[in-house]
């Protein structure tokens, strides 16, 4: 984790993890068994702090804003329905809802960990 980039959940509900406080979690990818855990990676000249884009812009056809959001509501779960529709392809790529996920330097993807 100490070099290159990683992608985090940005605006989650503090937790405390290990002795301190975590408002955000990286994003990784791994078997079904979680026996391997590889983190998910953006391209090289990805921006630090740049918001990752579906490719395609397929939410009314637009990129999403750089804008900071407020914390989710945990009591709304979008943490938790997000997870359940992240994977990665047969091209290493993160996917959303069948989705890549992008930077403006390009694709996001893992290591080996394909599907």
């Amino acid at each position: 984790m100490t070099s290159g980039l990683v992608v985090v959940f940005a605006n989650l509900k503090p937790r405390k993890l290990a002795d301190f406080q975590s408002n955000g979690m990286v994003l990784c990818a791994s078997t079904s068994d979680k026996s391997v855990v590889e983190l998910i990676r953006p391209p090289e000249g990805s921006k630090v702090g740049e918001r990752i884009q579906l490719t395609g812009d397929p939410i009314l056809g637009k990129e999403l804003s750089q804008e900071k959001e407020p914390f989710l509501n945990p009591k709304k779960k979008y943490f938790e329905r997000i997870l359940e529709k992240l994977c990665t392809n047969d091209n290493l790529e993160a996917t959303y809802n069948n989705v890549t996920l992008r930077t403006s330097a390009g694709i996001l993807t893992s290591k080996t960990l394909k599907n």
